[in-house]
């Protein structure tokens, strides 16, 4: 009994003693399967930790490299946009002491200042064209009623229609076209008359600098386009023919930068507009735009002067609309068109290559004539020809009479020029000049550029035509004030030290005393000035 007794003892503990090693060798094994997942948990913390490091470093290493470049567009042209809308007119490129302007035209330029322009300009929903929604617009339509009939505008959200977006990005198009030559003007200059310098110079030193209209610099360039155009625009069938033009423009500015009134016979224009706003104004070729033919006054200037003495039912009013992001413009053939810009502002212009229209034909022949070298008799029968199109345009009776006055014929130059609007500003200045030198009458030629300067203080023409006219009169005093102030207010560094010079050699010819000595150590700081400009432009070139 009790060997059984003993014997399922001993089981039960032999039992036990395997029970206890089995949980034994279960909980050790539990434990190490335990801290094995705490290690690589431990493990997972610390790549985690690292990954997170690397990301962290990488954004500020992003944050700093954006911050501390040069190139860092978006950001720094709406600095200079907002800089360019409260800017002082006398806070100008030139950086100057201004003192020494003469009363009358310091005062003009403050009546005048350009600090409350940006409102004026974005007031209200303004379009005077016929407008179609480019998705519902046909081609069909479009060609047999309003090509080369009617400035037309295509809106609605479609910019990514005609250009790849990311293309535009300033940070991209600094990037793509840094060490690119671009060409760069004010709206008083002529295609001929544009500066040159680097893409990624002109953003970081240019587009910002204002004269003393408060007009900034803009890109005016035509090599960018009609050589990238595969990588920027998208093919547009609606308008192949001037879509598809060798002749364009790419135009970058900031607010108020402008383009000043101009013609193209060759075509229809075209004007797109990929970045920023700008507010258009256009004239149909019968209209010569008052005080806007051949760059007679900024647009600025006009806009201020010109622009509000235009009554709505005048013929001379121009029809106008506020261009938006995506917007495209159709302008009719030899129609005049400029802009100023409402913000920073990237725009695209295609002109026509081949015209279509008898007028344009005759009008294209005669921008290929170097009318310095070509026969008066020839000129004067072409522009005869013009007119029996165009029996009442300005601009073709302005070109007669400058013909006119070629040929000797100057008191039938002297009407023409004396019929055309008071607000035609080379005509009045052809007329100072005929009234003095046909006329022998001095007084009266003062009087009419006096006349002229009241209307619009700042054209360095009219003040550099006065500068002449005192001058023959031995007036050396007024005659350098005059040569000066239009050095100032001129865009061309060539024109500009030219100015200088005939100013200098003004005052010299005065009494010695402290007054014109002043005035001209003034004129050597001035030279040295512009040709510093001009070193710095040549070097951004040349590197």
């Amino acid at each position: 009994m009790f060997d059984i007794k003993r014997r399922y003892q001993n089981v039960e503990n032999l039992l036990n003693d395997q029970n206890g090693a089995r949980f034994a060798d279960e909980a050790t094994i539990r434990q190490e399967k335990i801290t094995h997942i705490k290690h690589n948990v431990k493990n997972l913390h610390i790549l985690a930790y690292f990954v997170i490091a690397i990301l962290v470093c990488l954004y500020a290493f992003r944050l700093i490299s954006n911050h501390s470049s040069d190139t860092s567009p978006e950001i720094s042209l709406k600095d200079v946009a907002n800089k360019a809308i409260v800017s002082d007119p006398f806070a100008s490129i030139y950086n100057l002491d201004l003192s020494y302007f003469t009363g009358v035209m310091k005062d003009n330029l403050k009546r005048n200042s350009q600090s409350d322009l940006p409102g004026q300009l974005d007031s209200g929903n303004i379009c005077d064209l016929r407008r179609f929604f480019l998705h519902e617009a046909t081609k069909a339509k479009f060609i047999s009623d309003y090509r080369n009939k009617k400035a037309v505008l295509f809106y609605g959200d479609v910019l990514n229609d005609w250009v790849h977006p990311n293309a535009w990005q300033y940070s991209n198009l600094n990037s793509t076209f840094k060490d690119t030559i671009v060409q760069f003007g004010r709206s008083v200059d002529s295609d001929f008359e544009l500066r040159e310098t680097t893409f990624s110079n002109f953003l970081k030193n240019l587009i910002g600098q204002t004269d003393l209209r408060g007009e900034p610099w803009q890109i005016r360039d035509s090599q960018i386009l009609s050589s990238n155009r595969k990588s920027l625009l998208k093919t547009k069938t609606f308008f192949p023919d001037e879509w598809n033009s060798a002749k364009s423009d790419l135009q970058l500015g900031t607010t108020l930068s402008s383009t000043g009134f101009k013609m193209s016979p060759s075509g229809p224009t075209m004007v797109g507009v990929v970045k920023g706003r700008t507010r258009l104004f256009v004239y149909p070729t019968s209209v010569t735009p008052p005080a806007g033919y051949e760059h007679d006054v900024d647009m600025l200037s006009w806009f201020q002067l010109i622009y509000p003495k235009l009554r709505r039912d005048d013929e001379n009013r121009p029809m106008e609309c506020i261009l938006e992001k995506g917007d495209i413009v159709h302008i009719p053939e030899a129609w005049f068109w400029g802009s100023i810009n409402i913000g920073t502002t990237t725009k695209v212009v295609f002109y026509g290559h081949q015209p279509t229209t008898e007028l344009g034909q005759k009008l294209a022949y005669l921008n290929t004539l170097d009318s310095t070298e070509t026969q008066p008799g020839q000129l004067m029968k072409l522009w005869e020809e013009v007119e029996t199109l165009l029996p009442k345009s300005e601009f073709v009776q302005f070109e007669k009479g400058r013909v006119l006055a070629r040929m000797g014929k100057h008191e039938e130059a002297l009407q023409i020029f004396q019929s055309l609007d008071r607000f035609f500003i080379m005509a009045q200045v052809e007329v100072a000049r005929l009234v003095n030198q046909v006329k022998g009458d001095w007084e009266k030629a003062v009087r009419i550029l006096n006349d002229t300067t009241e209307l619009v203080p700042r054209s360095d023409t009219v003040l550099r035509e006065l500068a002449f006219l005192h001058h023959e009169k031995e007036n050396f005093n007024q005659a350098g004030d005059f040569f000066r102030n239009a050095a100032l207010l001129s865009s061309q560094i060539e024109q500009q030290i030219e100015d200088l010079d005939h100013a200098f050699e003004n005052f010299a010819m005065l009494p010695s005393c402290s007054e014109t000595e002043n005035k001209k150590k003034q004129i050597e700081s001035l030279k040295l000035h512009f040709k510093a400009i001009a070193h710095n432009e040549y070097t951004a070139f040349r590197n």
